[in-house]
């Protein structure tokens, strides 16, 4: 799971919703309180965009998702935060982790995470160059190195990622929602799925389109419907944009 061993200035939440409130004192874990959901993007801009680009459609696809739900973040501070002791923090930063896959012969499959700090200020282009560097995996810790962790951590937060991103396409579904490991530190995954032609209605008329479905996990304790709302629709914005980057 992607962890990220910055050190970093956490604050704490101001104006926390009723709701919020609610889900926190309900759940201890993020075993009990996540939320599915399945959001449809218009990707007739964002194909072109990649197929002008002349990189791999699914990459492509991928770092232009990531730039869009950094910037529905940036412009929702509030979402970007995380639980310490049952009490909610806001990161400063806003740092997206992209699952990509891994084959190997002498493997299995797995995902392997790429963490994109200050997700929010790079453009699609630095993303993909990101993306394509060697893996950043680093070797299991023992079990004395993961209890020093565990004891650093009761008292110092490890921020861990705003949210994970799966590549597109990335598992051979057609509807899939990861769970959130709960030491992971992250209260949203998106895996979004290839992108499907379909039937649109515009206005009075059924015309061909692309969508990509994007199937996301949330923590109910430091997101509400709200919090989700806004994201879903700044989301859209971005990644249905014509001036996406």
């Amino acid at each position: 799971m992607p962890q990220s061993a910055r050190s970093v200035r956490l604050l704490p939440a101001s104006h926390v919703s009723s709701f919020r409130r609610i889900a926190i004192g309900s759940w201890r874990t993020a075993a009990d309180p996540t939320v599915y959901g399945t959001l449809s993007l218009r990707a007739e801009t964002a194909r072109a965009r990649v197929q002008a680009a002349g990189v791999e459609e699914t990459r492509g696809l991928t770092a232009l998702l990531v730039v869009a739900l950094a910037r529905a973040f940036a412009r929702l501070p509030e979402a970007n935060a995380l639980l310490h002791w049952n009490r909610l923090l806001l990161r400063p930063t806003v740092d997206v982790a992209v699952l990509l896959p891994v084959r190997s012969p002498s493997e299995p499959p797995r995902l392997e995470p790429r963490l994109l700090p200050g997700a929010d200020r790079l453009l699609s282009a630095e993303i993909l160059e990101r993306l394509a560097a060697p893996g950043s995996l680093r070797p299991q810790p023992g079990p004395l190195l993961r209890a020093l962790r565990w004891m650093r951590g009761c008292f110092r937060p490890d921020p861990g990622a705003t949210a994970w991103v799966a590549e597109v396409g990335a598992l051979p579904f057609d509807t899939a929602y990861l769970p959130l490991p709960p030491g992971a530190k992250v209260p949203l995954v998106l895996v979004p799925g290839l992108p499907q032609e379909v039937p649109l209605v515009e206005g009075r008329a059924i015309v061909p389109g692309w969508v990509l479905p994007v199937h996301a996990s949330f923590d109910h304790r430091l997101l509400d419907g709200w919090h989700a709302a806004q994201l879903a629709a700044a989301l859209r914005e971005a990644f249905e944009a014509p001036d996406q980057r």
